[in-house]
């Protein structure tokens, strides 16, 4: 039997506008080039829209695994939909990384380690490749970019070639979405990234750094 996984990258939906999430389906690509994830995981929930917290819980907490993808815009959504999934099924591992998840971040295992076992710091990518790969049996103390309560072991390293990293256009990860939403009368909205990391220190932008 596969390890059951969910997905969570939710955006807020403008009018008939859906957006895509593009940081969880590069995120699944790139693990799924691992032969061994490829056997031991099975994609079984991608969120990618807000809705109600209770019933989309209950969609992913059957999962082995939850992994959530946070930004500013939905970093308060993703932690009562986290904290509800525990709830609901105190045993799913529940995994937070992107962009709105730093070490910098005041008293975070203070507030959330009750239902966030784990952080990834950094680009997810190869962590996030590792610990599918490893799980259950992964040594998280030596695992890129993890943090916890008890250990960090800093960012984890910036990919230096995005084109390593499959396309989740061309690889269908977002087919079911699309035929969905396009029933549905809704507009889809794609994002590209053809680059990593930026230089300047934008306060509005999620992309530095700093």
């Amino acid at each position: 039997m596969k390890f059951q996984l969910g997905l969570v990258q939710a955006n807020d939906q403008i009018g008939v506008n859906v957006l895509l999430p593009y940081s969880i389906g590069i995120l699944w690509e790139y693990a799924n080039t691992d032969s061994i994830v490829k056997k031991n995981w099975q994609l079984q929930s991608i969120i990618y829209k807000k809705s109600d917290i209770k019933s989309t819980a209950k969609k992913l907490a059957s999962n082995h695994m939850v992994c959530f993808s946070n930004y500013i815009w939905n970093f308060d959504y993703h932690l009562d939909l986290a904290r509800e999934i525990k709830q609901q099924n105190p045993s799913c591992y529940i995994v937070f990384g992107g962009p709105q998840i730093h070490s910098r971040f005041p008293n975070f295992w203070k507030s959330y380690s009750t239902f966030v076992d784990l952080a990834i710091l950094g680009e997810g990518e190869n962590s996030f490749k590792e610990l599918l790969r490893s799980w259950p049996n992964c040594n998280l103390e030596t695992l890129s970019g993890a943090w916890s309560p008890d250990f960090q072991n800093g960012d984890a390293p910036r990919v230096q070639n995005v084109n390593e990293i499959p396309s989740p256009y061309l690889n269908g990860f977002y087919d079911e979405i699309i035929k969905l939403e396009s029933q549905q009368g809704n507009s889809l909205q794609a994002v590209l990234q053809t680059n990593r990391g930026c230089p300047y220190h934008c306060s509005f932008c999620e992309e530095g750094s700093e």
